[in-house]
């Protein structure tokens, strides 16, 4: 996951969204709630869901300029999700 994370960011590397910070912190978020769902079971487009939602918020907190939601179905999962997805699961991440 974190190779694929590192991945999509590079695929989506502008001077105003790309940032080791936000790397490291997308890792950090997603780590962080895989802890708090330890008992549960994910299947892979939870995972996907979960990786993407934690860019997207790394870069709203850590950017200037965060990652339009909308760029992130072409290049992170093309058909995979909705952009209503990563919102429904941002919830999630930010009350566990």
């Amino acid at each position: 996951m974190v190779d694929w994370i590192f991945e999509v960011l590079v695929k989506l590397e502008t001077s105003e969204f790309f940032s080791e910070h936000v790397f490291h912190r997308a890792v950090l978020i997603m780590d962080i709630y895989f802890m708090l769902c330890k008992d549960k079971v994910l299947d892979d487009h939870d995972v996907h869901i979960i990786g993407v939602t934690s860019m997207w918020i790394a870069s709203k907190y850590d950017g200037t300029y965060p990652i339009p939601l909308n760029d992130f179905p072409q290049v992170a999962s093309p058909g995979d999700f909705t952009n209503d997805d990563p919102k429904e699961k941002e919830v999630q991440i930010l009350v566990s």
